[in-house]
């Protein structure tokens, strides 16, 4: 079930990388790795999909999600 973000929420995104010799899918660990904006650097990219709804649309939804037995719940 997609949360619902309310005026004055925030998302924040934490991300972190393995670039030791323990993560087997690190192809090279002596490789020095910076982070930056080419595609030779280290990136994390967050794709979030977001639906703006007025508060009429809102407040259907939550009483929508309120009338599901939780069993029916995501």
């Amino acid at each position: 079930m997609a949360p619902l973000i309310e005026v004055g929420d925030k998302v924040i995104l934490t991300g972190w990388y393995d670039n030791t010799e323990n993560n087997r899918y690190n192809p090279d660990p002596d490789q020095w790795v910076g982070i930056g904006d080419r595609t030779a650097d280290e990136m994390s990219h967050a794709w979030i999909g977001v639906t703006h709804l007025d508060e009429e649309g809102l407040e259907k939804i939550k009483e929508d999600r309120k009338a599901r037995p939780i069993s029916d719940r995501d």
